[in-house]
Order: C-alpha cells, then sequence, then structure tokens
C-alpha cells in the first residue's frame, strides 16, 4: 500500500562529521595524557571530552577541499547506509543482536527502531507510537514533490551533488532524459 505523503522524519543516514582544528592534542601527547581514539556516541563524544579546539560539526560527512593543520583531527562517520525499507519493520531479534554485538547504542534501539529488548507488547505500542508521530509530521507527495522540484529547477544543491548530476546527465543522455521527465524539467535543464 502506497500512503499519499511522505515522512520528512523517517530515519535517515545517521553520519556526521567532526574536525577539531588549532586544537590541544599535541600538548595531551607531550604530557603523556589520555587522548581520544573514537567517537563511538556523538551524545558523549570522547573528542570533545578530551580535546580543546575549533570545533566544526554537521551533517556533511565530507570533506571538502579546505586545508588542515597539524595535529588537527577530521572525523567522517558514515553509520548505517539508507539501508532497505523502514527500520520499523526490522526483526526485534536482529535489533538486539546489533546492540549485543556493540554495532547499535542501545537507545536508538527504542527510539530508532522502537524495540524494547525483551518485551514483544512494548515494542509494538513504541512502533505504533513512532508510526503515529511520522504521520503528524508528514507532508502530501504532492506537496513534498512541489517543493523538491523548486529546489531541483534553483540547482539549490551542494556543488559535490551538483557536480554528480552534471556529470551524471553528461554521461547518459537517457539519464538525463528520465531526470528531466520525472522532475518535468524543460528539455535544456542541465547543471
Amino acid at each position: 500500500m502506497t500512503a499519499p505523503w511522505t515522512c520528512r522524519s523517517c530515519p535517515a543516514l545517521a553520519s556526521y562529521r567532526l574536525n577539531i582544528e588549532d586544537n590541544d592534542l599535541q600538548q595531551l601527547i607531550e604530557r603523556g595524557a589520555p587522548i581520544p581514539h573514537s567517537d563511538s556516541d556523538p551524545e558523549d563524544s570522547e573528542l570533545l571530552r578530551l580535546l580543546g579546539g575549533r570545533v566544526v560539526r554537521d551533517k556533511r560527512c565530507v570533506h571538502l577541499p579546505t586545508p588542515a593543520g597539524e595535529y588537527d583531527v577530521y572525523v567522517s562517520l558514515l553509520r548505517g547506509g539508507h539501508g532497505l525499507g523502514d527500520v520499523l519493520e526490522r526483526k526485534p531479534a536482529a535489533v538486539e543482536a546489533d546492540v549485543e554485538e556493540g554495532h547499535l547504542l542501545p537507545r536508538y534501539a527504542e527510539r530508532i527502531y522502537g524495540v524494547v529488548p525483551g518485551d514483544p507488547a512494548a515494542t509494538q505500542q513504541r512502533r505504533a507510537e513512532i508510526r503515529l508521530r511520522r504521520g503528524e509530521r508528514a507532508v502530501p507527495v504532492a506537496q513534498w514533490r512541489e517543493q523538491t522540484r523548486n529546489r531541483v529547477l534553483a540547482k539549490d544543491f551542494l556543488y559535490p551533488v551538483k557536480d554528480m548530476y552534471r556529470e551524471s546527465m553528461a554521461l547518459s543522455e537517457r539519464w538525463a532524459g528520465e531526470f528531466r521527465a520525472f522532475w518535468d524539467l524543460p528539455d535544456d535543464f542541465t547543471f
């Protein structure tokens, strides 16, 4: 069954970029003080706890051509992919296994996947609540399509995305034609 809306609040890629520039890493090393080795929990960042410096944090996950200084720390975490299907349809046992194996933080089992470990009834209730909240924030497909088409027409994308579209259109006239047709674009539209 296809819903007449799109979900802007469905979970997507849980990734981020974290740079700590002009930091005190060299001094920490020289003193033999603890230094960060990972950033496995973005809400309790080992990097942010142990390093001082200028923090650049966003969800771009891309390190565009910018200079990096000696001892600058650059982390680009790509957690999970877009995957296949709705996270709320994933088998609870598989989610629990991911937690046990250290692939998923325990709080995300319930927050993202709607899984209350060891409690099937609570899992069913939690997933129903999440679906209800999604529906409340959803927008009609026609509205989403018009907003997105306007972005395409305005070429309102980061330059790597614009380059990707430009190259794809140049490499395949068929793909370019299908892209133009899908978004109802002029025949000469390109990036």
